[in-house]
């Protein structure tokens, strides 16, 4: 049954209004699915002294998401991204504004520590003394929260009903 969404979006897109099509809740269902099992929906502890786990497995886990959101938006196909206010459309400008931007700022800088380290020394030890390890985590918990809120928009979408409280 067709309805209007009318909310705003987070990563400075703003407020948008569009009735979805069946298509793109159908996107947006692929995509609930996709991020709400990933580390951007995951809390971690808060502070550079706590843990936080390890970067390279966030990094990864975000690569993951991007790679399964361009899918989801291939498989939908162009009826989803018609105009600016549609679910392809907003969706890419979500990740270039927010996972694209955090994995261009630390990617290369993760990689060439992970490369200075001694076969003595853990993985993730080696990537807590990272120069930009403190600053990584502030930018993901940054990350989190602004995708949780798109994740509440993908569930308005695709007509989630469920009680997310209960599955934290």
């Amino acid at each position: 049954m067709p309805f209007k969404y009318t909310g705003s979006i987070p990563f400075g897109i703003g407020k948008v209004e569009w009735t979805p099509s069946t298509k793109e809740r159908e996107a947006a269902w692929a995509l609930y699915v996709e991020y709400s099992t990933r580390i951007t929906r995951v809390r971690r502890s808060e502070g550079p002294e706590k843990d936080f786990g390890s970067a390279r497995l966030a990094m990864d886990s975000l690569y993951v998401l991007l790679n399964a959101t361009r899918q989801v938006l291939r498989e939908a196909g162009p009826a989803i991204a018609g105009k600016p206010a549609s679910l392809g459309a907003i969706t890419i400008a979500v990740l270039n504004r927010s996972v694209r931007k955090l994995l261009d700022e630390f990617h290369l800088s993760l990689e060439a520590h992970e490369g200075n380290r001694s076969s003595d020394v853990s993985r993730i030890a080696h990537e807590r003394k990272w120069a930009h390890y403190a600053r990584f985590w502030e930018k993901m918990m940054w990350l989190q929260k602004g995708l949780q809120s798109y994740l509440k928009v993908l569930e308005v979408i695709a007509g989630v009903k469920l009680d997310a409280k209960k599955m934290q």
